[in-house]
C-alpha cells in the first residue's frame, strides 16, 4: 500500500520553523518504520502526475507544456516504454489499484496508471456513488467534484479489507487531496478551522490512523507514505509562508516504509522521487530493481541522482551492459524522444522528457561491440563540442542522435538531397576514426543496420 499525501512535506514536522510539530501522530508512528528523512524535491518531480510517475517509474515525466496543460484532460502521462511499480507488480499477479478523490483525468493520472498495470482506477467518478449519504448530505461546496480524504480513506480501508479477502497479492495506491494549497480543503470531520496548518494537523490524524488502522487488521501488508511534492507558498497562510520561503533548501518530503520484516531505522542519506520504486521494490524482495533508470534503493545504494556529477546527464546506465552491437544488427530511431531501440530495448536520448534540446545523445561499443559508454553531449558549444565528441568517439562505434546546429552542420552528408532545417534532429550509426561521420536527418522513423566494416 502506498500513499501519497498531497503537499504533506516532512518540514511541517519542524518545531524549530512553527514552535510545534504539526504532524506528532505520524512522526510517532515514522518511528516503528524505515524513515528516510533526507528526501529532496527536484524540478523534474515538482507537481503531482510528475512526482507520481517520477516515484513509480524512477524516471521523469516530460515537462513539454505542463503548464499549460496539468489542469485539463489533455495531458498525456503515459511514459511510453518506461517499466514501472505497476508493470512490475501486475507481471508478479498482484491486483493493482488507483484510488484518489478527484477525477483521475485530471493531469494524466488516468492515462499514467492505464498504461503501467493498474486495471482498477478508482477517482471521483467511481467512488462517489460509493461514498456514505451523510458525506454527501453534508454542507460542501467541494462535494462536486471531490471525495474528502476522510471518506476517502474509510474507502480504500473497505477496499483493503476486499482485496485482502481474495488471498492473492494485491498492491493499492491512494492519493489524498485535502492538504491541496493554497490552503487546503479539509474533510468535514476536521471540525471547523480552516487554513493550511488546521488542515495540516487533521490530515496528520487522518492519515496516521488509517494506517494504524490497515497495519492492525493486516499486519503482512507492506506500507509506505510519501509527499507527493512541496506545499506551494502561492497564496497560502502568511505564517506557513514565513516559515517554508526562507528555508527552500532545508524542506524535505516524507517517505516512510512500514511492514512485517520491517525494523525500525533511520536512513539519513539524501534521495529523490526517483529512488522510492526502486527502494520499494527491495522491501518487496524484488532485488533484480534495486537499481532502475534514475533510480536506486535506499536500502542500499546513494541516490544516482544525487550523487552523479552531472545528474542532468544520466541515463539509464544500468539497462545497457551486456548489450552487445554488431554488424548488421537493426537499430531504430524514432523522432520522438529521440528514442533509440537496440534489440528490443528502449534508451530516451533526455532524462528531461522526450525532447533532446541542442545537444549530442551517443552511445559507444568497443572492437567486440559490447556497449561501454553512454553520453550527453551540451554542456559546450561550436567546435569545442565537435572536438570533446571527437576524442570521446575515436576508435569506437558509435550510435546516436543530436539536435546540436553545429554537429548537424558538419556531419550531415553535404551531397545528401535532404535539406536539414536547423531544429531538425539527425541520427548516425558509424565506426568512428575509419572515415567521416554520416548523419542524417532523423524526420521519421529510421531503421539502419550497422555497418558491415565496422570490425
Amino acid at each position: 500500500m502506498l500513499i501519497f499525501a498531497e503537499s504533506l512535506e516532512a518540514t511541517y514536522s519542524r518545531v524549530d520553523l512553527f514552535g510545534e510539530d504539526l504532524t506528532p501522530r505520524l512522526t510517532a508512528l515514522a518511528a516503528s518504520g524505515k524513515q528516510f528523512t533526507d528526501m529532496r524535491q527536484v524540478p523534474q518531480a515538482a507537481w503531482t502526475t510528475a512526482a507520481l510517475v517520477a516515484a513509480q517509474c524512477a524516471r521523469p515525466l516530460s515537462a513539454n507544456a505542463w503548464l499549460l496543460q496539468q489542469a485539463t484532460r489533455g495531458v498525456s502521462a503515459q511514459v511510453e516504454g518506461a517499466t514501472c511499480l505497476g508493470d512490475v507488480l501486475a507481471a508478479h499477479n498482484y491486483r493493482t489499484v488507483l484510488m484518489t478523490g478527484i477525477s483521475t483525468h485530471f493531469g494524466g493520472v488516468e492515462t499514467f496508471h492505464a498504461a503501467h498495470g493498474f486495471v482498477e482506477r478508482l477517482g471521483f467518478e467511481a467512488l462517489s456513488s460509493s461514498a456514505s449519504k451523510d458525506a454527501e448530505a453534508q454542507e460542501n461546496e467541494n462535494r462536486h467534484w471531490l471525495i474528502e480524504d476522510d471518506v476517502l480513506l474509510a474507502l480504500a480501508r473497505t477496499k483493503i479489507g476486499e482485496l485482502a479477502a481474495e488471498d492473492a497479492p494485491f498492491a493499492l495506491v491512494v492519493t489524498t487531496m485535502d492538504t491541496h494549497g493554497p490552503s487546503g480543503f479539509p474533510s468535514a470531520s476536521c471540525g471547523a478551522a480552516r487554513g493550511v496548518v488546521a488542515t495540516v494537523r487533521c490530515a496528520d490524524r487522518l492519515i496516521s490512523e488509517f494506517i494504524e488502522d490497515v497495519r492492525s487488521a493486516h499486519p503482512d501488508v507492506v506500507a509506505a507514505l510519501s509527499t507527493d511534492h512541496f506545499a506551494g507558498t502561492s497564496g497560502i497562510d502568511e505564517e506557513v509562508v514565513s516559515a517554508l520561503a526562507p528555508r527552500a533548501d532545508e524542506r524535505r518530503l516524507r517517505f516512510v516504509v512500514w511492514g512485517p520484516d520491517v525494523t525500525p531505522e533511520v536512513i539519513d542519506h539524501p534521495g529523490t522521487h526517483f529512488d522510492i520504486m526502486p527502494t520499494l521494490m527491495d522491501f518487496l524482495g524484488l532485488r533484480a530493481w534495486t537499481e532502475h533508470y534514475l533510480g536506486a534503493s535506499l536500502l542500499r545504494f546513494e541516490s544516482p541522482w544525487l550523487s552523479h556529477d552531472r545528474p542532468l546527464s544520466l541515463r539509464v546506465a544500468h539497462e545497457l551492459p551486456p548489450w552487445r552491437l554488431r554488424p548488421g544488427d537493426e537499430v531504430r530511431f524514432e523522432p520522438q524522444g529521440p528514442v533509440i531501440d537496440l534489440a528490443g530495448r528502449r534508451v530516451l536520448a533526455t532524462s528531461k522528457g522526450l525532447h533532446l534540446r541542442d545537444a549530442v545523445f551517443a552511445i559507444r561499443s568497443d572492437r567486440v561491440g559490447s556497449v561501454v559508454g553512454f553520453r550527453t553531449f551540451g554542456d559546450t558549444s561550436g567546435e569545442a563540442l565537435l572536438h570533446e565528441f571527437a576524442q570521446w568517439a575515436a576508435g569506437h562505434t558509435v550510435v546516436g542522435v543530436s539536435t546540436n546546429q553545429i554537429f548537424n552542420a558538419s556531419h550531415v552528408n553535404a551531397t545528401s538531397s535532404e535539406r536539414l532545417a536547423p531544429a531538425d534532429a539527425v541520427f548516425f550509426t558509424h565506426p568512428y576514426g575509419t572515415g567521416p561521420l554520416v548523419a542524417r536527418p532523423l524526420l521519421a522513423r529510421a531503421t539502419v543496420a550497422l555497418p558491415l566494416s565496422e570490425r
